[in-house]
């Protein structure tokens, strides 16, 4: 648990996470999944830098499209520019580091223990900066409780499914499969928080 893999791991695991807090709670839904699908270029990159991996010239277009698609949804220098979208970047640069780190973990330690240990650094870093932010805590009514209860159990098991994808596969193969998960936020974002999505997010997602 103490090797320098896993403490680098941890740290950017609460860096992306609360970066993706911020992004979430300040931006649409839709928007945060668009521009974390630039998790898969930092990602691809840090494979063929760190990592050594080979990537060929369509998987590398690929990914570059997939980028200008995020770059679609973002529109910095536009009217439509969010400040508060840039912090969805800088989760998918956090993102990518803790999935390439993952790669350098001690063999002995499983994916379970390897998710437990994630979600034990952004409980205690969770609680430092509330400690640091002077916040007060505060006792979830039944609903609320029950809403968490079920976020927790998807979120691990969506946890160890990917860490052990992560650890069987190239960082590079996978990263593309990431994409996804737009789809689904994307259907969500409309579904139950009535966004309405414009025609160049609709484009950029797409792309």
């Amino acid at each position: 648990f103490w090797s320098p893999a896993m403490l680098i791991r941890s740290g950017f695991e609460v860096t992306g996470r609360l970066f993706y807090g911020l992004a979430i709670t300040q931006a649409a839904l839709s928007t945060t999944s668009a521009i974390l699908q630039a998790t898969p270029l930092f990602l691809t990159l840090g494979a063929v830098v760190w990592l050594k991996e080979p990537v060929g010239w369509r998987r590398s277009t690929a990914i570059a499209l997939g980028f200008l698609g995020v770059l679609m949804v973002i529109r910095p220098g536009l009217d439509g520019f969010q400040p508060a979208s840039l912090w969805a970047v800088f989760a998918a640069a956090g993102f990518a580091v803790r999935d390439l780190v993952t790669r350098r973990v001690p063999a002995g330690m499983g994916s379970l223990q390897l998710s437990a240990a994630a979600f034990v650094a952004l409980l205690v870093a969770s609680a430092l900066m509330a400690l640091f932010l002077g916040e007060t805590p505060v006792l979830p009514d039944g609903r609320q409780a029950g809403l968490m209860l079920g976020c927790g159990v998807v979120t691990v098991t969506g946890y160890a499914l990917l860490v052990t994808a992560t650890r069987a596969g190239e960082a590079s193969v996978l990263a593309p499969v990431r994409y996804t998960r737009l789809v689904f936020a994307l259907v969500l974002a409309v579904m139950i928080f009535g966004e309405r999505l414009d025609p160049l997010t609709i484009a950029g997602a797409a792309i």
